[in-house]
């Protein structure tokens, strides 16, 4: 969650396939100081920092000291860059003493020498845990780094580059299966009719399902998730039908459309309102808004909130929807409780659920939210699901409103971090955990759809959410009364029956930035899910 931590930039939409080796960095020195390279920059011997072995200083003796030092004026803040001359070696040190201080986890961080890192990032990528989970997943999949301008263009203006294809990551080994999950409205990929469903066989001429070359493998990330504007690419898919389909695509900025398909189903005497929430960004408010003042207006009974390819991103509007679904009955209460490490326990907040609408811009609330007042809500989930959205989760069962789950396992993200500008780049490491009303926040392998039948109810929450197991329907429209999940909610409503459960391989997340030989890995980008005080509005960014 961006103040609930994000997993995405992160734009999941899903975002970025990365081929990339993992920068290792050697041991360091264990019993004396060590002046570490400075990495150019305009130390002299007497002023370059130093890296001792468990010996931190304040992570703001080396704030906005800068290898690069940005000047002249910030567009999005309207104030000078407050980067000045340092080195490579201030950024680490920085990012060590930051995360000494505020990462949960700080008491199982390593501490290697920077020197032994070629650039900030790698450095950066090690500072986390290497603890796993119950699963055996890693702890920490949602570490990530991202350039300052990708963050603040997404995070205020929900734009981004590329075709407006929103991925289905099937198998990211040879022989890969990626689908077109949805397209962005009026984007290149819409424009050329690529739909749901589509299957990628080629770019240009290179094997997408089957080549191990690794200049192919280049070509083929760099077509997918880094185009330049303008930039154009012909992609070969294989439709839902078998046939082959030939478009040819150009990179643009493409703006989100968080908010999709909303309506209003009449269903066996029941009016079921019916949305595609894609992400919590700022730009999704109106849409969010839109749609509830329609539910409200129809007197709508039962809602379904498709939330399989939501990500996470801002906790603030994460409390927003909840009240939007729960109206007077979270009005005072407690979405989430923001738990810091024991250095920062003082910091711990509670997050009430919001009625208002906000300013992103000016971090305000202003005119009351449209609600509908439901004890009730479906929430359609995939392994996409992460974060903020399954904070939504948490937040409600917390309150008592009653959660069904229809799809597969989520993600399992119950953390966040407040995204930390410097030099140009944003980092995101884990900072506290998530926990609901009642205390409940150990969600970290994801919420699991059960039968009713199944639920034990004597021992508190847990992650077994009431609900069916239904695999993602690629041969329909995303709010089609036929796609399955859609489909298995309006049965449950019925009389709570499921669809006979799909044969289901297990999940196993990705480890970021792994490869397996020249095979692709999909790396989980986290949604941020973020104070919109600190979050937006931060004074350096």
């Amino acid at each position: 969650m961006e103040v609930f931590g994000q997993f995405n930039n992160k734009k999941i939409s899903i975002l970025a396939i990365l081929l990339t080796a993992m920068l290792v960095g050697c041991g360091g020195g264990e019993t004396s100081p060590l002046v570490a390279s400075s990495d150019g920059g305009n130390d002299t011997a007497e002023t370059r920092p130093t890296w001792t072995t468990g010996v931190y200083q304040p992570a703001s003796e080396f704030i906005n000291q800068c290898a690069d030092p940005r000047t002249g004026i910030n567009p999005y803040t309207n104030q000078p860059y407050p980067d000045t001359n340092g080195s490579s070696l201030h950024e680490k040190l920085y990012l060590r003493s930051f995360s000494n201080e505020t990462y949960l986890w700080y008491d199982e961080l390593p501490d290697p020498n920077p020197a032994n890192y070629s650039d900030v990032t790698a450095y950066f990528n090690v500072l986390k845990t290497t603890e796993t989970t119950e699963s055996g997943r890693d702890k920490d999949e949602f570490h990530f780094v991202e350039p300052y301008e990708n963050y603040m263009q997404e995070a205020q203006s929900g734009v981004t580059g590329g075709y407006g294809i929103n991925w289905a990551f099937i198998d990211t080994y040879a022989p890969r299966e990626l689908k077109v999950a949805y397209t962005e409205t009026a984007s290149p990929a819409e424009t050329a009719a690529v739909t749901r469903g589509d299957k990628l066989l080629k770019i240009n001429d290179v094997d997408f399902v089957n080549s191990n070359s690794s200049g192919d493998i280049n070509a083929i990330n760099q077509a997918l998730f880094f185009p330049d504007v303008g930039q154009s690419y012909r992609f070969t898919f294989e439709t839902s039908s078998g046939k082959e389909k030939i478009v040819e695509l150009t990179a643009a900025e493409i703006t989100l459309s968080p908010v999709k398909n909303i309506k209003v189903i009449e269903h066996l005497g029941n009016k079921v309102g019916y949305l595609q929430h894609n992400q919590f960004i700022s730009a999704a408010q109106p849409g969010l808004i839109d749609a509830f003042e329609q539910f409200s207006a129809a007197g709508i009974n039962e809602l379904v909130i498709d939330m399989r390819y939501n990500g996470g991103g801002l906790i603030y509007q994460s409390a927003q929807l909840g009240y939007m679904i729960a109206g007077s009955g979270s009005e005072n209460r407690v979405f989430g409780t923001l738990a810091y490490n024991d250095k920062r326990s003082n910091q711990n907040e509670n997050i009430n659920f919001v009625s208002r609408a906000i300013d992103w811009n000016q971090s305000v609330f202003t005119d009351p939210l449209p609600y509908v007042n439901l004890d009730r809500v479906y929430v359609l989930t995939s392994e996409g699901t992460a974060s903020a959205s399954e904070s939504l989760i948490n937040a409600l069962r917390g309150i008592d409103v009653e959660v069904i789950q229809i799809g597969t396992q989520t993600r399992g993200k119950p953390y966040g971090f407040v995204p930390q500008q410097n030099c140009g780049l944003v980092y995101f490491t884990v900072q506290f955990k998530g926990l609901n009303e009642k205390g409940f926040g150990d969600f970290a392998d994801g919420f699991v759809p059960i039968a009713a039948s199944d639920i034990v109810t004597d021992i508190g929450l847990d992650d077994k959410v009431p609900g069916c197991i239904v695999a993602d329907d690629f041969s329909q429209p995303l709010g089609s009364e036929q796609e399955d999940m859609l489909a298995a909610a309006l049965l449950y409503m019925q009389d709570e029956t499921c669809p006979v459960a799909p044969v289901m391989r297990n999940f196993a997340a990705p480890q970021t930035l792994q490869i397996r030989g020249t095979a692709i890995a999909q790396p989980f980008h986290p949604l941020r899910q973020g104070s919109i005080f600190t979050d937006l509005k931060g004074a350096e960014r």
